[in-house]
């Protein structure tokens, strides 16, 4: 099985990545008949390898293939089996799972792309921007990636659609502990009408990817005017 040791991993939780090097019959071979039945509605291919590869993942941490994924209103995965929050995300050669017996998780993985200079102005202010520029002086489009991800980790997390990502997906402040990795974290917070919650963001690159992940306690936050 092509899983890939990250280098690095959360404190607390469970993050684990899997490398979509597989044809899809080598994929398929691995899979239960209910997960075979359900990717007979899929038209692509990749789709079909990411749906594999992400239950494979759960399957190795669980022990066992009695599970399922199911989703809320909203799009948020989770598995009735466990009692476990869990969060997916998948670029074109990976996809990565993380999963937290206490917490809420958020977790993104994106491959840098230049397309996200052309829409920067509709997901980041200019003091996000400013941020940590001076730690990529000839890297603006990772830059850029790393804020992309750091957001879709946040919107994850919350669970709730109608979030602005410019205006309530907050990015505060830029740590850098590696710069040769690109390890470190965001202080970021999500803030609303009578609602703001701070959260870490921790982040790491590795193969020409940028990969955050935040855990805390969904119910743990700050009321404004009360």
């Amino acid at each position: 099985m092509p899983f890939i040791t990250l280098p690095t991993s959360p404190q607390n939780g469970t993050l684990l990545c899997w490398e979509l090097s597989e044809s899809l019959i080598e994929l398929q071979s691995m899979a239960t008949t209910s997960w075979l039945e359900e990717i007979g509605n899929f038209k692509n291919e990749r789709r079909k390898k990411e749906y594999l590869a992400c239950r494979l993942l759960f399957a190795h941490q669980m022990g066992h293939t009695d599970f399922d994924i199911q989703y809320t209103e909203t799009g948020a995965p989770y598995i009735p089996q466990i009692n476990s929050s869990i969060s997916i995300s998948h670029s074109k050669e990976l996809v990565v799972v993380y999963l937290h017996t206490t917490m809420a998780v958020g977790v993104d993985i994106e491959i840098a792309s230049s397309k996200l200079k052309r829409i920067q102005h509709k997901f980041l202010a200019p003091e996000e921007y400013d941020l940590g520029r001076a730690c990529f002086p000839t890297l603006e489009i990772a830059y850029l990636t790393l804020c992309w991800s750091a957001k879709e980790a946040m919107y994850k997390w919350y669970t709730q659609k109608g979030l602005s990502f410019r205006n309530q997906l907050r990015l505060e402040s830029f740590h850098l502990n590696d710069s040769c990795n690109f390890t470190g974290h965001f202080e970021a917070r999500i803030q609303k009408e009578n609602y703001s919650k701070p959260l870490r963001l921790d982040f790491f690159s590795f193969r020409e990817h940028m990969l955050v992940y935040v855990a805390d306690l969904r119910l743990t936050v700050e009321r404004l005017n009360d």
